[in-house]
Parts: structure tokens; C-alpha cells; sequence
């Protein structure tokens, strides 16, 4: 965001410089979201408290709808609103105009439950599987009613890693807990001092969100042997120069790698109804394991049946032509020959 309040859109791959641990990092990718694939899910977070009533209510009525409509063709939006109590008014599956709808039909209520409803809507949001997610909570007033601390409002937002951004409207507000909200979840804290000056605010966070831009690079001395074995915790600190025009932007992130056993090693997610790899690896062991079982077991019976019919058909034939039971001996051995067959054809089924 610009010194005037503008997005810097446009802005190519020369126009940034990044350092990792103090060393210049020159082989990076950089692509804007907003003309990418990466569509958005954005939560927003409406305060319907009693002191909203009246004009505060009705321009945050017409604040969400302008936003919803500055949205990417393929984004979608939910809505929550709260007083003392959190409710999901509209989920991600239905349209913009339903949010839109469902905006225009709330109702102030009573108390304030601010952090109660961030943490909520941010769980939800996390559920969400979209390439971009962003949340927007707007209050006119202080917490009055959360059994959630603050505390952990901004550790679960700093776990999110997604953008949180923060509007606080009139002079009642609880402002450096807002930017403290806003900073956990990497957004920004926007001041409203009047009802009419919420249509501007959420314009401003549109554009914001359409001049995103994604930095794609190797960490230095990363490579796919390394991801195999036991990985010690590291601490990077990445800054960010852009230039934009005649105007200079500076960021900084320090985060932590590692602390534990990584694996280059991909396995296939298995399709609905199919168990997973290791557990096919187990089955068919079984599988072959009773399957040797079951042949052996089918040999002996088939080889004994057959040698009983054998021979009991044999002496029938020697005795009723008048033959000494010595063809015994010969029976014996053609049996074997039958029992053979008969198991094969047991095998076979």
C-alpha cells in the first residue's frame, strides 16, 4: 500500500529486492494473485451490537456490498456476524448476492463478543481449502462479552497464515488491540471515524487484496538430500525491499525452519474408498501368506481324494476280472496320477 492510500499494481520482477539473513537472494519467481489462479476466500466478520444501530448498521450494510462486488469473478465470501452471541450467517457455498442478501437482513442485537467471534470465524476460514484466504472483522466498540482472552485471539492468528484485517468505526474502539489483530494475522488496522467513511475503507482493502503478490524462492543451502534427515531448527530473517514509482516499501518476516525429521519422500493420497498404501502393503501380505496356506492345504485333500477314488475304482476293475490283489501295488501308483488331476482343477478354481 502506497503513501496515498493506492495499491502498487503492475509491478514486475525488478522492481523487488530480498535478502535472507543479510544475503542477497537473486534467484526468485514473483507473480501477482490477482491475475493468477489464485482465487479468494474472505470471511467477514460484522459487528451487530446495540450501539451499531441506525446509521453505523446501514453503511456497513452498503460498505460489505460495494466489497462483494469488487471481488474476483471465481473469489467467494462468508459472513459472520455477532453481538453477544457468534453466528454464521452465510458459508462459502452459497453466492455473493446471497451474502449480499443476508447482510441487508441483520439486525442489531446486544453486547460485544469481539474475540469470541474472531476466533471462531478464523477457525472456520482455516477449514477453508482456497489458494488465497483473507478475513475482515469490522466493530464500532470494545469486548464486552468473549470468554476468549486476548491473548489467545492473537495466537491463534499468528498460526493462521492467512491475512486479518481490522476496521474500527467511531471513537469507542479498542484501537491498539485492533492493529495488535491486524498485525498478527500480517493485515492492516483501518480507522473509520464515521459510518460514511466504512464505503471507502473496504475499498481500499479490496484493492489491497487485487495487488497481492507471491515470492517464490529456495531457501540457500536447501537441497532434496537434506529433506530426509533430521532437520535442526533454524532461525531466517527475510526483508524485502520494492520499489514502486518514486516510492520505497520495506518489509521484514522472521520465522523458524525445522526442529524436526522432514521427507522428500511424496506418497500418493489414495482415492475415496481405497485404503491408504500402507495398509494395501499389509493386506496383500496377509493375502499371500493365507494364500499359501490354502494351496498347500487344498494339495493334501485333492491328492488324498483322488488316491482313495483311484484306487478304490482299480480294485474294483481287478477283482471283477479275477485278478490277485496284488494290482494293488499298480493301483496305488495310477491313483497318484488321479489325485494330481483333481487338484490341479481345485487350484485352478
Amino acid at each position: 500500500m502506497l503513501s496515498e492510500g493506492e495499491s502498487a499494481k503492475g509491478l514486475s520482477r525488478e522492481d523487488f529486492r530480498l535478502t535472507h539473513n543479510g544475503t542477497k537472494i537473486s534467484s526468485f519467481e514473483v507473480k501477482q494473485y490477482f491475475d493468477s489462479y489464485a482465487w479468494l476466500a474472505v470471511t467477514l466478520v460484522l459487528d451487530r451490537s446495540g450501539s451499531m444501530e441506525g446509521r453505523p448498521l446501514a453503511e456497513s450494510k452498503r460498505a460489505i456490498g460495494q466489497f462483494l462486488q469488487a471481488l474476483g469473478r471465481r473469489d467467494r465470501a462468508s459472513l459472520v456476524t455477532f453481538d453477544e452471541e457468534v453466528r454464521v450467517r452465510a458459508s462459502f457455498g452459497t453466492s455473493r448476492g446471497e451474502v449480499q442478501a443476508e447482510a441487508g437482513e441483520v439486525a442489531t442485537g446486544g453486547d460485544t463478543a469481539l474475540q469470541d467471534a474472531i476466533v471462531q470465524a478464523a477457525s472456520r476460514l482455516s477449514s477453508v481449502e482456497a489458494p488465497r484466504r483473507a478475513m475482515v472483522v469490522l466493530t464500532d466498540g470494545r469486548d464486552t462479552a468473549s470468554g476468549t482472552s486476548s491473548d489467545e485471539v492473537l495466537q491463534v492468528l499468528r498460526k493462521a497464515g492467512w491475512r486479518c484485517f481490522t476496521v474500527g468505526l467511531g471513537s469507542e474502539i479498542n484501537a491498539p488491540f485492533l492493529r495488535e489483530v491486524a498485525g498478527a494475522g500480517d493485515g492492516s488496522f483501518f480507522r473509520a471515524p464515521s459510518p460514511e467513511d466504512l464505503t471507502e475503507v473496504y475499498r481500499q482493502i479490496a484493492r489491497e487484496l487485487e495487488s497481492q503478490y507471491l515470492l517464490t524462492y529456495r531457501l540457500p543451502n536447501a537441497s532434496a538430500e537434506s529433506a530426509s534427515r533430521p532437520v535442526e531448527a533454524k532461525r531466517h530473517d527475510l526483508k524485502l525491499l520494492v520499489e514502486a514509482g518514486s516510492q520505497e516499501l520495506e518489509g521484514r518476516r522472521v520465522f523458524t525452519t525445522g526442529g524436526g525429521r522432514a521427507s522428500a519422500r511424496a506418497e500418493k493420497e489414495p482415492l475415496p474408498g481405497q485404503p491408504a498404501p500402507d495398509r494395501q502393503e499389509k493386506r496383500s501380505a496377509r493375502d499371500l501368506k493365507l494364500g499359501g496356506w490354502k494351496a498347500i492345504g487344498t494339495l493334501f485333500i485333492g491328492g488324498l481324494l483322488g488316491a482313495t477314488v483311484g484306487t478304490g475304482l482299480l480294485l474294483l476293475l481287478g477283482l471283477s476280472a479275477g485278478r490277485r490283489p496284488a494290482i494293488v501295488g499298480s493301483a496305488i501308483g495310477l491313483s497318484g496320477l488321479l489325485g494330481g488331476l483333481i487338484t490341479a482343477a481345485l487350484l485352478v478354481v
